[in-house]
């Protein structure tokens, strides 16, 4: 059983979906019973929606995904 640090520390990467199958049911399962930890993954759920809704207008400009990965490989040589 993960405590609750463990949880906490793992809540945005369970909310993003960036957790394998056993870490998310295990972080889930302490969610069940804790209450403190439950409260904090409503928390972290409310700030998700709120950055999301921020954002729906947002639009990236053209060209940024490459200009990314080029900066991105430059630096990996």
């Amino acid at each position: 059983m993960l405590g609750c640090r463990r949880v906490r520390e793992r809540l945005f990467d369970l909310l993003d979906q960036e957790l394998g199958q056993v870490e998310s049911a295990m972080v889930r399962s302490h969610l069940c019973v804790c209450s403190s930890c439950r409260l904090a993954a409503n928390d972290a759920q409310a700030l998700l929606d709120c950055v999301r809704r921020s954002c729906e207008d947002f639009k990236v400009p053209p060209g940024l995904a490459e200009r990314i990965q080029r900066v991105l490989d430059d630096a990996t040589r």
